[in-house]
């Protein structure tokens, strides 16, 4: 169990999205990476776009940095709850896995 906890999460990774650790628990640092649709049309800049639950509560737009294999951003794990992601780039197109978000399950 400790070494799935240290692999990266790639349940999206056919849409360019991946998450390390794959398990997060409250309180981790979750690093998101992105090579999405956005990404691979060119996108110079992308905003992780965040929230937990359906509700998207504690809702963030965080600037991701672009780096050889795409852009990363890493957050802080804040709540057991699911984590909702989307990817916006500058002309305002979004990522969000046809509208249902990517989610990632965050353990207590």
């Amino acid at each position: 169990m400790m070494n799935e906890r240290k692999t990266r999460n790639l349940d999206y990774l056919d849409k360019g999205v991946a998450v390390s650790p794959a398990l997060p628990v409250v309180g981790d640092k979750i690093t998101v990476f992105y090579d999405g649709i956005l990404a691979k049309n060119g996108a110079a800049e992308i905003t992780l776009h965040l929230g937990y639950g359906s509700n998207w509560d504690n809702e963030q737009a965080i600037p991701m940095v672009k780096n050889d294999t795409g852009f990363e951003a890493t957050i802080p794990a804040l709540k057991e709850d699911y984590l909702k992601l989307s990817f916006k780039d500058t002309f305002n197109n979004v990522d969000d896995n046809n509208g249902k978000g990517y989610s990632i399950e965050i353990l207590k």
